[in-house]
């Protein structure tokens, strides 16, 4: 049985301090590790190349648009697996093979990770919404795809959902989803997403674009 190829992908924005050693790690268990630089001000692209990424730079234009010019880039590569996950190593890349075993063994067309901990109040509501369809921790961001999904769908996240917007799509056409638990690692600095006030707002903001596109979805 042929391997399928494998493509990680990490939006990453001023994460000069930790994003070396989660490439480094990811590089063990993927064909290749994708970094997209979101118009970093520090070392991020440069420590990223050194430990063996692929980067693309460009300016601030976010989370979701960081990661869906990470997959387009992965799918024009042709891989057939493709992992998200975060720059700041509270992430273990050594749960790579259990996400990617999930898709090729053809037992999910997406695979999401369920943290051990949840760390603000809009989590918890993003997390209200998606037990209606059996999805325990949407705003995970060790997330894995079948590459034939995410070309069938044709974008990653057209409402700046935080990258959750496909969770619902896969939902209702009737993807195959898997969770899969993960253990995490504390973040020591800042959170890409800025204080706890602003990211609760951009979450809050986030769940409301998913229910005014999708309305209440319900599980199959």
């Amino acid at each position: 049985m042929v391997r399928e190829k494998v493509c990680v992908v990490i939006p990453a924005l001023d994460e000069e301090g930790t994003i070396g050693e989660v490439v480094r790690a990811a590089k063990k268990f993927a064909d290749s590790v994708l970094v997209v630089d979101d118009g970093s001000k520090d070392s991020t692209a440069s420590n990223a190349e050194k430990a063996g990424a692929k980067i693309v730079k460009g300016p601030h234009k976010g989370y979701e648009a960081s990661i869906e010019t990470g997959i387009k880039m992965a799918l024009d590569e042709k891989f057939e697996i493709i992992l998200t996950m975060d720059a700041d190593a509270q992430h273990f890349p050594s749960d790579i093979p259990r996400f990617v075993n999930l898709i090729s063994n053809e037992k999910a067309d997406l695979a999401v990770g369920v943290r051990d901990r949840k760390q603000r109040v809009s989590e918890k509501l993003f997390g209200a919404y998606f037990s209606r369809i059996g999805i325990n921790d949407p705003l995970c961001g060790f997330k894995a795809y079948k590459a034939s999904f995410l070309n069938e769908v044709g974008f990653f996240d057209s409402i700046k959902s935080v990258g959750t917007e496909i969770l619902v799509i896969a939902h209702l056409r009737g993807k195959r989803i898997a969770q899969l638990p993960i253990k995490t690692k504390k973040r020591m600095d800042k959170s890409r997403f800025g204080s706890s006030t602003n990211a609760n707002i951009k979450f809050i903001l986030a769940i409301a674009r998913v229910i005014l596109k999708y309305g209440f979805v319900k599980k199959n």
